[in-house]
C-alpha cells in the first residue's frame, strides 16, 4: 500500500537476519533496530560510524536511493507500473510465466552489480544459461559486446530514453522477453530495473510449432546454409542448399573445405579474398570492430550448369547452441544490390580486398 500510494518505509524493529532478509525482499527502503545495533551514545555512534566504513549520503545518492526506493517489489508487473502504462490487451508477453521476476542492476562504466534479484528472476536466468547473478555479472562485464549485441543495444537504449524497453531474445534454446527500464541515475551511476519472461509450459509448444512453420518460410530466402565451428576445425551441418554444393565438403575438417570450396567453387581471381573473408582471426577481428553479428561480401559462385552467379556470401554468429557457432550463409542479391556490387567489382575491385 505504501508504494502504491508513494510513501517511502522504514521498518523499526528489526532483530533477526530473516526479518531483515524479508523486509529486503518486499522492497522496504530503511529498516532499525537491534539486528544492526542497540542505543548508542554519541561517543559510541562515532566510533561506530568509524570502524563500520559507513558514510553519510551526499544529496544525489539521496535522490538516487529514494527513486529507487519508488519501485513496487510486490507489483505482479513492477516494470509497467514504473511507466504506468497498461499493458496492451494483444501483449503476447503475457501468456509468458509470473510477471513478478524482478532485477535492480546497477552499472557503472565496465562495473556491474546485481544488488537485488528476486526468485522469478533468478530462475528466469537460469533458464537462458546463467546459474548464478555472479555469472551474469561476468557475462555483462568480461564476454565481448558483440557477441551479446542485442541485449547491449536494449541497454543502450535503457540509458538513453529512460522509457520502459521491452524486447523478444533466443538464448539457450529459449524465447523469452527482456524488460529493462532505467529508474536511478547519480554521478556515472545508473540503477536498471530488469524483468525477464520466458513462455510457460502451456503455451510453448503452440508458439514453439508457429516459430518453426515461420523459420522454414525465413530458410527457404537463402540459396545455402551451413553451420560451421571454427575452435574444433568442423562443418557442423548443411542445413539448406539449393546450390547443390557436394556432401563432400561436410566430411571434410572446415580448414580443408575452405580451401577446397574456394578452388571448385569460386572463380580464381577472388581465392584469396574468399580465404582471407572465410578466417576465424579476420571474423572475430571485424566483428569486434564493427559491432555487429554478421558480416557479408560479394562473391561468384558456381552453380551446377558451370556458370557462376555474383551472390551474396554471409557470415553469422549464432547464439542457438553452447559455443561459438556460425552461419555460412549464401544467398541471391536484388536486382539493385547486384548491379551496384557488379559496378563495384569492375570499377574499383581494391575495395573488398581490404579486408
Amino acid at each position: 500500500m505504501a508504494k502504491a500510494i508513494g510513501i517511502h518505509t522504514l521498518a523499526e524493529g528489526v532483530e533477526t537476519r530473516e526479518q531483515m532478509l524479508f523486509l529486503r525482499s518486499i522492497g522496504c527502503e530503511m529498516l532499525q533496530g537491534y539486528y544492526y545495533s542497540k542505543p548508542m551514545d554519541s561517543e559510541m555512534y562515532v566510533d561506530y560510524l568509524t570502524n563500520s566504513g559507513i558514510v553519510v549520503e551526499n544529496v544525489s545518492d539521496h535522490q538516487y536511493w529514494d527513486s529507487i526506493g519508488q519501485i513496487n517489489f510486490l507489483s505482479p508487473d513492477p516494470l509497467n507500473d514504473i511507466e504506468s502504462q497498461p499493458l496492451a490487451e494483444n501483449d503476447i508477453s503475457m501468456f509468458r510465466e509470473s510477471s513478478s521476476a524482478l532485477a535492480l542492476i546497477e552499472l557503472s562504466g565496465r562495473d556491474v552489480k546485481v544488488q537485488y534479484a528476486n526468485k522469478s528472476y533468478l530462475d528466469g536466468i537460469k533458464k537462458i544459461g546463467y546459474n548464478s547473478l555472479a555469472a551474469l555479472e561476468d557475462a555483462i562485464e568480461n564476454v565481448p559486446n558483440v557477441y551479446y549485441k542485442d541485449l547491449i543495444d536494449q541497454i543502450t537504449s535503457t540509458l538513453k530514453t529512460d522509457k520502459l524497453i521491452k524486447k523478444d531474445h533466443f538464448a539457450n534454446n529459449i524465447y523469452f522477453t527482456y524488460s529493462t527500464k532505467c529508474i536511478a541515475k547519480s554521478d556515472g551511476k545508473y540503477m536498471i530495473a530488469a524483468s525477464i519472461r520466458t513462455y510457460d509450459p502451456v503455451h510453448e509448444v503452440n508458439r514453439s510449432d508457429l516459430f518453426e512453420k515461420y523459420s522454414r518460410v525465413l530458410l527457404n530466402t537463402y540459396d545455402h546454409v551451413t553451420v560451421i565451428d571454427f575452435k574444433k576445425d568442423a562443418i557442423i551441418a548443411r542445413l539448406f542448399s539449393k546450390i547443390g554444393f557436394p556432401l563432400e565438403y561436410t566430411l571434410l575438417p572446415l580448414s580443408e573445405a575452405r580451401k577446397r570450396f574456394a578452388k571448385n567453387e569460386i572463380p580464381r581471381n577472388e581465392r584469396d579474398r574468399f580465404l582471407r573473408y572465410i578466417d576465424y582471426d579476420s571474423i572475430h577481428r571485424h566483428m569486434e570492430q564493427t559491432g555487429n553479428t554478421a558480416l557479408q561480401q560479394p562473391f561468384h559462385i558456381k552453380f551446377q550448369d558451370g556458370e557462376y552467379k555474383l551472390m551474396d556470401v554471409r557470415i553469422m554468429r549464432t547464439t542457438v547452441e553452447d559455443g561459438e557457432k556460425f552461419l555460412f550463409i549464401i544467398q541471391s542479391m536484388s536486382p539493385s544490390a547486384l548491379a551496384i556490387s557488379e559496378e563495384i567489382i569492375k570499377t574499383d575491385p581494391n575495395r573488398f580486398t581490404e579486408w
